[in-house]
């Protein structure tokens, strides 16, 4: 529900646009300095998102402004457009969701959507090149002078079985990399998400709709299209097409079995940090994305949530 007229008044507060584009920048430049600063650079987008709910001139000026400094410091007009197309568009895109009062989670698909569709456009021209960058590096981790180093503290077995393991993971990106390129947008935006709608928490509640993220359900047509998926990896015509769509369709229905956990973590009696130790002690067990997943699949049949319900008192 817009919720427009209850925000008037509030402004994200601490920096100017200027402010937000450099904070962007810098978050971006780990990925590109550091060779895990990746984590980092995700979250480029979040002080964009904020910028834009003061206005669309500010958010274009952050926007503009951190692929200005990162074109200067990295001399590279190519890194600058990636951060505006991967980052900038999407970041523009949730705040305008917000901005027309349609909610956090509304801009999260907007976001996601186009995303979507960048990788589509890439894979179309250069689906080759987005292959090889997936799977660059991945021969190192099996290289002969790697395993001639691992030799002096494993057995001889366990270092084949690491080198097997690495060369299955390098087959299977080869095949399933455009629903890789898919995935890591989502995780973006999630993260973004969940960063911008922190922060507004504790400053600017009123931008909030509620708990929206709670409310995530797929459409129920998925449930077909994902036991099709399955059906058709039995056909090598068709097998990457299905791999892929198996992929991105069990992010989907991981997202849908976050938001019942998060539903039910939201109506546990505790204080809020308990809540949130549930929600923590969830993601980082290491079955979490395929439990996750099943709990989406199988909340598309029988709505879990509705069990959580309070039932109406009668007239």
């Amino acid at each position: 529900m817009p919720v427009t007229a209850a925000r008037e008044g509030h402004e994200p507060r601490p920096w100017g646009p200027l402010g937000a584009a450099a904070l962007a920048a810098l978050l971006f430049s780990f990925g590109l300095v550091f060779p895990s600063g990746g984590l980092v650079s995700i979250f480029a987008a979040g002080p964009i998102v904020i910028q834009r709910l003061r206005g669309s001139s500010s958010g274009a000026i952050a926007v503009l402004g951190a692929a200005a400094l990162i074109g200067a410091v990295f001399r590279s007009v190519e890194v600058a457009l990636v951060f505006v197309v991967v980052l900038g568009f999407p970041a523009l895109l949730m705040g305008e969701a917000m901005a027309r009062g349609l909610g956090l989670r509304r801009g999260c698909v907007w976001a996601f959507s186009l995303l979507s569709v960048e990788v589509a456009v890439g894979l179309v021209l250069s689906g080759p090149s987005m292959s090889g960058f997936m799977t660059q590096g991945i021969a190192a981790y099996y290289s002969p002078e790697h395993l001639a180093q691992m030799r002096e503290w494993l057995p001889p077995e366990q270092i084949e079985k690491w080198a097997e393991q690495w060369k299955t993971i390098e087959a299977a990106l080869a095949v399933v990399y455009p629903a890789v390129y898919v995935i890591l947008g989502g995780m973006m935006v999630a993260a973004n998400a969940a960063l911008v709608r922190g922060y507004l928490a504790r400053r600017d509640p009123a931008w909030l709709d509620g708990s929206e993220f709670e409310g995530i359900r797929l459409p129920f047509g998925l449930t077909v299209v994902f036991v099709l998926s399955g059906l058709s990896v039995l056909l090598p015509p068709v097998r990457p097409l299905a791999y892929n769509t198996l992929l991105i369709l069990a992010f989907l229905l991981a997202l849908e079995g976050l938001a019942v956990v998060l539903y039910y973590a939201n109506r546990l009696a505790g204080p809020p940090f308990l809540r949130r130790l549930v929600v923590v002690l969830v993601l980082v067990n290491p079955w979490a994305p395929q439990l996750l997943g099943l709990l989406g699949l199988f909340d598309l049949w029988f709505d879990f949530r509705r069990f959580a319900d309070v039932p109406e008192a009668p007239k």
